[in-house]
């Protein structure tokens, strides 16, 4: 149940239910040739439902250009999840141009206590995007063991507008 969108180009998802499923939406594909000007919005990704959530990351983003993920509601397991990753609302691996706007991430949580197990509402990694923009986005209900909110968290990226995040 997963989306997968590759090498494509002038892609639009928009106004869809995604669940039951360890990754919601994948947008990218090889280094050598990104998805690009993609369009992710007005979608329910995830559930309140526990046996309907995402188990993993609600959207994944890598080698992808001009992407706008705006709009959408993104949540994991409302009980939290066992996995012993990573998971994350919206999740940026590389890409440029990538705009994240008016989303609402929420129920991310990890049960373990592992290392490398942490939920993070957007999170951008170390091979991290550049330009983009990441406001007015709701990222709440956000744990992780040893902490009580980890809402946007990043690594190394460049000329990415970080504001009015709640």
């Amino acid at each position: 149940k997963t989306v997968f969108i590759g090498t494509l180009s002038f892609v639009t998802i928009d106004n869809n239910t995604i669940n039951t499923c360890r990754f919601g939406v994948f947008i990218g594909g090889p280094s050598n040739n990104p998805a690009s000007n993609i369009q992710l919005t007005r979608n329910t990704i995830g559930s309140g439902v526990q046996a309907s959530g995402i188990e993993r990351q609600g959207v994944q983003v890598q080698y992808a250009d001009n992407v706008l993920i705006e709009g959408n509601e993104v949540m994991g397991f409302p009980n939290g999840t066992a996995v012993n990753q990573v998971i994350a609302g919206i999740y940026m691996v590389s890409g440029t141009n990538i705009k994240i706007l008016s989303n609402k991430v929420h129920d991310w949580k990890p049960l373990n206590t592992v290392l490398g197990a942490n939920g993070v509402g957007i999170v951008y990694a170390t091979d991290a995007p550049t330009n983009g923009e990441i406001s007015n986005n709701a990222v709440y209900n956000i744990t992780f063991p040893g902490s009580t909110n980890n809402p946007v968290t990043g690594g190394n990226a460049t000329g990415i507008l970080i504001s009015n995040n709640v």
